[in-house]
Parts: C-alpha cells; sequence; structure tokens
C-alpha cells in the first residue's frame, strides 16, 4: 500500500521532504499498477 503522509512530516523535520515526497510518489504510481495487475489477474 502506498505510504502515509506523515512519512513526508517526519522527513521534512530532518531536509529529506524532496526525497520523501519522490519516495510516496513512486510508491503510490507501483501501488497502482500493482494492485490493477491482481485485479486483471484474478477477474
Amino acid at each position: 500500500m502506498p505510504i502515509f503522509a506523515t512519512y513526508t512530516i517526519f522527513a521534512q523535520a530532518r531536509g529529506h521532504e524532496g526525497a520523501a515526497s519522490l519516495a510516496s510518489l513512486a510508491a503510490t504510481v507501483l501501488a497502482f499498477f500493482t494492485l490493477n495487475g491482481l485485479l486483471w489477474l484474478l477477474t
């Protein structure tokens, strides 16, 4: 499942908000394709 938005908030305190946002976006996009692929295989 996609990373929660709190991940970015916690990373912001350490100065890594850019990397956390990129990781969150990548995880969301990959989850979208993975879940759609699984649904396609199961139907």
